[in-house]
């Protein structure tokens, strides 16, 4: 089976300035049973999310939002799920407590 595959002039040049072994991620999309048109995957801006790595989970925040997460295993030996979420809950608060000072100068 043959294709044609459409990629843009941008693409390809990039393409052949890698050389032979040069690989652009993307995807393919239909067009008819021979063509077919590539589009580049553009990359995620990094994450701008702040967090700190709990034992069971992490605390994270941004512009947006704050978020806790903990995932308790129940058949770890001597877990009370209870005092843990305490523990780690009072160790998240602090830490975006801190960062929110940070960002906003002392203001909550």
């Amino acid at each position: 089976m043959k294709a044609t595959i459409n990629i843009s002039d941008k693409v390809f040049e990039k393409l052949m300035a890698k050389g032979i072994n040069g690989t652009i991620n993307g995807k393919i999309g239909y067009i008819s049973p021979t063509e077919v048109s590539f589009t580049v995957n553009q990359p995620r801006p990094k994450s701008k999310y702040n967090y700190k790595r709990l034992s069971h989970g992490r605390a994270s925040e941004n512009e947006d939002n704050v978020n806790l997460t903990l995932r308790i295993r129940l058949d770890e030996a001597y877990v009370n799920p209870v005092e843990i979420i305490r523990e780690e809950a009072e160790i998240g608060i602090e830490f975006i407590t801190a960062r929110l000072r940070e960002r906003t100068g002392g203001c909550r």
